[in-house]
């Protein structure tokens, strides 16, 4: 996912508790500089992105656990 914001959300659901989602920021060059794992226990919207700085052209990639349901992304500058 590429974008320009300082926070990205993500509505998720499951019919299970404890899925993880792994969120993985990229460089510029598409290598990984950092990765982080958020677990899923409720229908509800998380946070995959947090920043204090808007930066255009920020990127990421999630992995999401098998029968995890993702929604909507919103973005907030």
């Amino acid at each position: 996912l590429r974008f320009s914001a300082k926070k990205v959300f993500l509505v998720v659901s499951s019919e299970q508790k404890e899925w993880t989602i792994t969120v993985d920021t990229l460089k510029q060059d598409w290598t990984v500089s950092s990765s982080r794992t958020i677990k899923i226990n409720a229908d509800d919207l998380y946070t995959v992105f947090d920043s204090t700085l808007f930066e255009n052209d920020q990127r990421i990639t999630l992995s999401a656990t098998k029968w995890l349901r993702l929604h909507a992304f919103t973005f907030w500058d």
